[in-house]
């Protein structure tokens, strides 16, 4: 696969990520998660308890989880970093796909099992 088929898969990649993102958040979503870490809450939206719970985790990976931020540092202190003009974590998001993959796939069942355990508390209601 060229660079160009790359760029364009990993573009779609994320907006579908976005997308999905910007719709849970919508007034008419039936379900709403939230996550307790760390003595902060973070709430997500979702067509079901399932994934208003994910998505409060994905909110909780990119605010407050400390591997995240740590990987998001580095990144900035990085040459590419000074290339763009909003150096915030969701450009960065749009820049690099393993960053995108670790908030949204490894850092987000981190949360899910520590939700599971007890570590975090969490809870979804559905309409």
């Amino acid at each position: 696969m060229n660079s160009a088929n790359k760029f364009s898969v990993t573009l779609v990649s994320i907006i579908s990520l976005f997308v999905v993102l910007s719709c849970s958040s919508s007034s008419n979503t039936p379900c709403t998660g939230e996550v307790v870490a760390d003595g902060k809450t973070f709430n997500g939206k979702g067509k079901d308890a399932d994934e208003a719970k994910r998505n409060s985790c994905n909110l909780y990976c990119l605010e407050a989880d400390a591997d995240v931020d740590a990987r998001y540092r580095i990144w900035l202190d990085s040459p590419k970093s000074k290339e763009v003009k909003n150096p915030s974590k969701k450009e960065y998001m749009y820049r690099d796909k393993t960053f995108l993959d670790y908030v949204t796939v490894t850092c987000m069942n981190k949360c899910q099992a520590k939700l599971k355990d007890g570590s975090f508390k969490g809870q979804a209601k559905c309409q």
